[in-house]
């Protein structure tokens, strides 16, 4: 019979440690409410998964390497079976000391000290849910949203088509429930110093205030913002400057973070609640290495965006090899005349049920994409796991500039992506 373990470890650092997600904000002024890791361990008796959601906005790769070196040299699981996946919270930590010109450019800022303990309590949610597995059934089932919480910041017009995704896992104890849903989280804005998980955090309340535990994984996100208006408007009658303030802006409370997280877990919970559940028969994992150009690409073939992103990245580099910024701690490297980053995607099954997980933001149009490529009815793409590569915008939207082009570093993910997750993901 199949097992299923679950364990959460808080994870927030002191008051006055560097917060993540905004530029022009750095010291934490207090804690609303506590920061977590959460893990869930799935096994089929013989294979088996880990998945570990951090309430945190990101991280270079070499943090999930060692906290998955940790774990499976304490435990001997399987690191390739590991899943270290961000929710992208703006009002977390700062694990990549990028969010600041000085942090970005001219010294090293991270507080590499707090961050090697948090990657310590990380590890050790993975351990503790390996140790409380339990006999466990499992049920799937997908929703969407019937109001506007979520939109295209890149294009308002644009359909946000990403479904409510939640697998629950029945036990003797209690129901576990994993959800998905792809949208940033960033309700809370710049201008709040507090600590909080946001919105998923609110969803895991939700769960937790009713008996049962939770985890939220989040999808693809790279264009997709909270929707926080207080009404349906036509954001494109509006002059851009506008548009782009409300959108980007717009200042969300945590009482807004609460309601769009309370909608969230409800939706998932009524949407699976009637499922039959069944028996855990089969769980695999893979994983894939890859060495991706650092080089520009774009369908658009747009000069003055090549031109900025070569600058861009041979700064980076050179500010690597200077030994400067914090980008001394990315996997971006230049060697023998080629600029190459070292990443990975990771992709899981449990039954029918498909979960992929992503290294960067991707735009949250890969869905489909993928779907389509994989044949894969039952799918949850995570992002920001195992690495944070910036953002990955649809090949249609490179070439038009803007701030998620800027922070595309890997847009050879644009034009290979959805093949390489989707051969995986098929594989499986």
């Amino acid at each position: 019979m199949g097992k299923v373990g679950y364990s959460s470890v808080a994870i927030t650092p002191s008051v006055g440690s560097r917060m993540g997600g905004y530029s022009g904000r750095v010291y934490s002024k207090g804690v609303h409410d506590d920061l977590y890791a959460r893990a869930l361990y799935v096994s089929d008796g013989k294979k088996g998964i880990l998945l570990i959601s951090t309430d945190l906005v990101g991280f270079f790769h070499m943090t999930p390497i060692r906290i998955r070196k940790l774990i499976s040299r304490r435990t001997g699981f399987p690191y390739d079976a590991i899943f270290v996946h961000a929710i992208h919270n703006h009002a977390g930590f700062d694990t990549m000391g990028i969010f600041d010109t000085g942090g970005m450019f001219f010294k090293r800022t991270l507080e590499f000290d707090k961050l090697i303990e948090i990657e310590k309590k990380i590890a050790l949610a993975g351990i503790k849910a390996l140790k409380e597995a339990k006999n466990a059934k499992v049920a799937f089932a997908s929703t969407f949203p019937d109001k506007k919480i979520a939109i295209d910041r890149r294009k308002p017009d644009r359909l946000v088509k990403y479904p409510i995704n939640v697998i629950k896992f029945e036990r003797e104890d209690t129901d576990i429930y994993l959800v998905n849903y792809a949208m940033h989280a960033t309700v809370l804005p710049r201008t709040n110093y507090l600590f909080s998980a946001d919105y998923p955090g609110y969803l895991v309340r939700w769960f937790e205030e009713r008996g049962y535990k939770a985890i939220y994984v989040n999808g693809p996100c790279g264009n997709v913002n909270p929707y926080l208006l207080k009404k349906e408007i036509d954001l494109m009658s509006l002059p851009k400057d506008i548009r782009e303030k409300l959108i980007y802006e717009y200042p969300g409370t945590f009482e807004d973070a609460k309601r769009i997280g309370f909608y969230l877990a409800e939706k998932a919970y009524n949407a699976v609640k009637d499922v039959e559940a069944e028996e855990i028969s089969y769980v695999n994992y893979k994983r894939l290495d890859l060495r991706l150009p650092l080089d520009y690409w774009s369908a658009k073939k747009s000069v003055s965006s090549k031109l900025f992103h070569d600058f861009l990245i041979n700064l980076i580099l050179t500010i690597k090899r200077l030994g400067l910024g914090n980008w001394v701690y990315s996997d971006m490297h230049f060697k023998g005349g080629s600029r190459f980053v070292n990443t990975e995607i990771i992709g899981a099954r449990i039954n029918d049920i498909y979960l992929g997980g992503l290294p960067a933001e991707f735009f949250v149009e890969y869905y489909d994409k993928i779907k389509r490529l994989s044949e894969i009815e039952k799918l949850i793409l995570i992002e920001l796991t195992n690495d944070s590569l910036g953002y990955v915008p649809n090949p249609e939207d490179l070439g038009e500039g803007g701030y998620e082009e800027t922070l595309c570093f890997v847009p050879a993910f644009a034009k290979y992506g959805p093949q390489l997750i989707s051969r995986l993901l098929k594989n499986l």
